[in-house]
């Protein structure tokens, strides 16, 4: 039987993606109420959800104010455009046609 996520897991996660899919831009300022509304949590989920972001390096806390941190949104960016190139080589090479 699968186990229910918690609502700060919940959050988290759904937060996360946003960051990884530019949902947030780097350096915007993102609130603790906000977040809480945006994903239907309270201000507890909302804020430590925050925090764990802060440690994996998506956000930078300032005082009272979390922000997207834009180094890992560049890294994460990057990833995703070799990821892609990657798939497109495998393809290529997996398809037998390999004339340009």
């Amino acid at each position: 039987m699968p186990q229910k996520q918690s609502m700060s897991d919940q959050v988290l996660y759904r937060l996360r993606e946003d960051i990884v899919n530019c949902v947030y831009k780097p350096g915007e300022i993102i609130t603790e109420t906000e977040v809480a509304q945006r994903y239907g949590s309270s201000k507890t989920p909302a804020r430590e959800a925050l925090s764990t972001l802060c440690l994996e390096e998506y956000l930078q806390k300032f005082r009272y104010e979390f922000s997207c941190a834009a180094e890992k949104l560049g890294i994460l960016q990057i990833d995703a455009v070799l990821c892609h190139a990657d798939m497109e080589a495998h393809g290529f090479l997996c398809s037998g046609n390999r004339t340009l």
